[in-house]
């Protein structure tokens, strides 16, 4: 069985770097995504983001305890889709990372506009964003002289998903 989101068979390019490994995970979500929806894909990347998870078939009591863990995840009807496309394979969940960096920056950058029309000095929004987002002074420096639209190589993810407030992953 092979699937786009099975990253058994890569080989290293001659850069050092999986060939095809970014385009490969953009599929992964946009097939995650299609298969049990925006919320469950969400919950799986919660849970398992840059893992690689064995789907189980479900037909030995360990796999019908890891089924049962899959359940509880993404819940029993997106369970049972992702074990009738990919059951008895390994399913390379992305993290999606860098994606949720990308929406925040540019959530931050919109803050920073919006503090700037009502007056704040660059220092002063500065310190506010830092709160707001806590994250330091300095980084938010860097992420107002990085500003620019979110990579187009991951617009499936920062599309699909909004920052957490609580934690830095999704």
């Amino acid at each position: 069985m092979e699937h786009s989101v099975i990253n058994r068979h890569w080989r290293p390019s001659s850069t050092g770097a999986p060939a095809g490994r970014e385009q490969a995970r953009r599929r992964s979500v946009n097939e995650l995504v299609e298969l049990i929806g925006l919320p469950a894909t969400l919950e799986l990347i919660r849970a398992k983001g840059g893992t690689a998870l064995r789907v189980p078939l479900g037909m030995t009591l360990r796999g019908q305890e890891l089924r049962e863990n899959l359940v509880q995840i993404v819940g029993r009807e997106q369970a049972t889709r992702l074990i009738g496309r990919y059951g008895g394979t390994t399913l390379y969940v992305p993290s999606c990372r860098q994606a949720f960096v990308d929406t925040r920056d540019e959530k931050i950058n919109r803050e920073r506009d919006e503090l700037a029309r009502k007056g704040l000095t660059e220092r002063a929004l500065v310190s506010v964003l830092a709160l707001r987002h806590g994250l330091s002074d300095r980084q938010i420096w860097r992420i107002l002289k990085k500003s620019g639209p979110v990579s187009a190589d991951m617009a499936a993810c920062a599309a699909a998903c909004r920052w957490p407030s609580s934690s830095t992953e999704c």
